[in-house]
């Protein structure tokens, strides 16, 4: 880890609360990306109000872990596993990728959190294609949570 949660909370967890605080008095929701294993962070930044986090690399954090500690209490937007879901070397025919969307629907996405499908975009960097990538498109536009 490159800052350890002690030093989290003491330096940067007021400073992000004040940002956030102050956002969120402009009628603003509070947006942040993070790539890595983020989770015990991620309770954290929930504590200073961060309204939705994006995460491109579910399967890092373990989908399961996150859901148990974070589902409804965040918004997530995602998009299917940028490195071992979508990459065309993956072996993840449409039926995996849709499988892993509708998981990832079922285990983040609730009322009260939520969960924002997105289009990755940039398909040629992870070593994907157009195709694959509607293929998970068409699947958080297809299914939806409980």
């Amino acid at each position: 880890a490159y800052i350890g949660i002690p030093h989290f909370r003491e330096f940067f967890k007021p400073r992000y609360a004040r940002i956030i605080e102050r956002a969120h008095k402009l009628n603003m929701h509070v947006w942040m990306h993070s790539c890595g294993h983020i989770n015990d962070l991620l309770g954290e930044l929930i504590d200073c109000g961060l309204d939705v986090i994006n995460i491109q690399q579910p399967l890092a954090l373990g989908i399961d872990d996150i859901a148990c500690r974070y589902a409804g209490k965040i918004a997530f937007e995602v998009p299917a596993d940028i490195q071992k879901v979508l990459p065309s070397n993956s072996h993840c025919d449409k039926d995996k990728i849709e499988a892993h969307v509708r998981e990832l629907i079922a285990r983040w996405g609730t009322p009260s959190g939520g969960i924002i499908g997105m289009n990755y975009g940039a398909h040629a960097g992870i070593g994907s294609t157009p195709e694959r990538v509607q293929w998970a498109v068409s699947a958080f536009k297809s299914f939806n949570y409980r």
